[in-house]
């Protein structure tokens, strides 16, 4: 289950995954235990076929030179290629700005916390006037790292780069905030665990394709973290490049329809993602009361409820 906490008229909205006939809305997990079975996968094909899969790491590419039909890619020596793939897109921070590009001002403050109570299964956003606090459960670690009857969540804390309330504080004092903003339900935090910071920003091409070069995930549109898309978008980017390229006649004519087919989920996502990080911070006489009952409405609204939860899992189809 998902719940956004109380805003403006105590307005929340809850998402089930009984509701959506899903056994859950979403997971959270981290980025090894994603790329792990990934690479020895695929190391297990380049034993396969060294002739034609090979894995190089650790070495940086300079340059990318668009050829009649290929692309050179320059990684100390100058290799050309039917198509070249880029999917390290770094932070908003460490980025060159792309055509769609802004600042929101504000920083992530993102790491682990241990809980102790709350709800079993549930994932918690509030949109605070400083920005979105999301909760999200994660796995228990092996032990002995586990802490007995105690939960373990993955903390987003948006704030105002310009007046930054979690910066002055020792780890006691955001202990005491934090647990000020969040619900009973969501179970008391009790300790916090390396907490890093991240400067917000919208960074996006306007195309994936350029030539025989695409660009996916974060290369393509860096997001803000307000709905957590940014790597379900990059993952469905990837997804429909392989069964493009499996499907098509040509590279050109798969590169067309990676083009047309990913255009609507990735504008609308960012179109989404845009305006919730936007709104929840506008300032203005009633803007609180009109969110809360914006909340309120969404939350009685079940089919347009469901298909906001559908879209956040699935993307636009």
């Amino acid at each position: 289950m998902s719940q956004a906490p109380p805003t403006g008229l105590n307005a929340q909205v809850i998402l089930r995954a009984a509701d959506e006939g899903v056994p859950m809305l979403g997971a959270v997990l981290g980025y090894g235990a994603l790329l792990a079975p990934l690479q020895r996968t695929y190391l297990e094909r380049c034993a396969v076929e060294p002739a034609r899969l090979s894995l190089r790491l650790g070495t940086p590419v300079s340059a990318l030179k668009e050829a009649l039909d290929e692309v050179e890619v320059d990684a100390g020596i100058a290799e050309r290629f039917d198509l070249a793939v880029v999917a390290e897109g770094g932070v908003f921070a460490d980025q060159s700005r792309k055509a769609l590009s802004h600042d929101y001002r504000q920083t992530a403050w993102v790491g682990q916390v241990w809980l102790d109570g709350g709800a079993a299964g549930v994932a918690f956003e509030r949109f605070t006037s400083n920005g979105p606090l999301a909760l999200l459960l994660l796995p228990p670690p092996p032990a002995p790292d586990a802490l007995p009857g105690m939960r373990r969540a993955a903390l987003v804390w948006c704030v105002p780069v310009d007046n930054d309330p979690v910066a002055p504080l020792d780890d006691a004092q955001r202990l005491t905030l934090l647990n000020s903003l969040l619900p009973a339900s969501a179970g008391r935090v009790v300790q916090l665990i390396a907490l890093m910071r991240f400067a917000l920003g919208l960074n996006a091409e306007t195309t994936l394709v350029r030539g025989r070069t695409v660009r996916i995930g974060n290369a393509a549109q860096t997001l803000h973290p307000v709905a957590g898309q940014g790597l379900n978008l990059g993952l469905r980017d990837a997804f429909a490049l392989v069964q493009a390229l499996r499907d098509a006649t040509s590279v050109d004519a798969a590169l067309r329809r990676i083009e047309w087919s990913r255009a609507p989920d990735r504008w609308r996502m960012i179109a989404t993602t845009d305006f919730l990080a936007r709104s929840f911070t506008w300032r203005g006489p009633g803007l609180a009361l009109a969110r809360g009952g914006a909340l309120a409405l969404l939350n009685a609204a079940t089919p347009v409820k469901s298909l906001l939860a559908r879209q956040m899992m699935f993307g636009r189809r």
